[in-house]
């Protein structure tokens, strides 16, 4: 009788498998080679350096529009959300400090009012003839808000809230804008940053719309950049 030339003499019956790229070793399933392994290619690491070097800067809009609408211009041109408002203020705060956005005209439904604008008001009851007198109006708890609107509350708050990843220079030069504006330094839980922020923002959107600001993607090492 004829040996089967494809025999194997130590497993007799058995066939050996040819050797090649692309197939499995023994005892290792063909689901666990990636296209790279069949390929013999080694997938590059990303660069995370900008990562490292910058951290993310979170900020309270006064207005949810405006963070959609930078949101979807740089959908657009294919780049990160943070470029796009990097390039805005960037491009708003010169105009800002040369007088071209005036804050102080700024209608009050974009900006926060106050009882006490000059800080010298004050303020008297003013009986009428025919009011309702209350009755029993001191010594009243102010009857708690429920659970389920404090959490529709918050989040209504939330979604005005834009998180950027750029130099810490940009948020130095919005802070530095936003006492300028204030007329006083900040503390960490001033929302006037955000209300600046969105002013900017707002700015550098109209001028984008009307083609002023040029913006133009290039690529760079491992991601997509902006120029401006």
């Amino acid at each position: 009788m004829r040996k089967n030339p494809f025999e194997n003499d130590a497993n007799p019956g058995a066939v050996p498998a040819p050797d090649g790229p692309g197939i499995p070793l023994a005892g290792q399933p063909a689901s666990a080679l990636t296209p790279f392994d069949m390929m013999g290619i080694q997938p590059k690491a990303r660069n995370r350096d900008y990562e490292k070097k910058n951290r993310t800067f979170s900020y309270r809009l006064t207005d949810r529009e405006v963070g959609q609408k930078v949101a979807n211009v740089a959908l657009s041109l294919q780049v990160p959300v943070a470029d796009v408002a990097r390039a805005f203020v960037d491009s708003a705060i010169p105009a800002a400090i040369s007088g071209e956005i005036p804050f102080s005209k700024i209608p009050p439904s974009q900006r926060r009012l106050t009882l006490y604008p000059t800080g010298t008001e004050t303020w008297a009851i003013r009986e009428q003839p025919g009011w309702p007198v209350a009755s029993q109006a001191r010594g009243r708890r102010k009857k708690s808000m429920p659970e389920a609107e404090k959490e529709k509350l918050q989040k209504l708050r939330n979604s005005f809230v834009v998180a950027y990843r750029w130099p810490a220079s940009v948020d130095q030069a919005l802070t530095e804008l936003t006492e300028k504006v204030a007329g006083k330094a900040l503390v960490r839980a001033d929302g006037r940053k955000g209300w600046v922020l969105t002013i900017l923002l707002r700015y550098a959107l109209e001028a984008y719309e009307a083609g002023r600001i040029p913006l133009k993607p290039e690529p760079r090492v491992a991601k997509m950049g902006l120029s401006w």
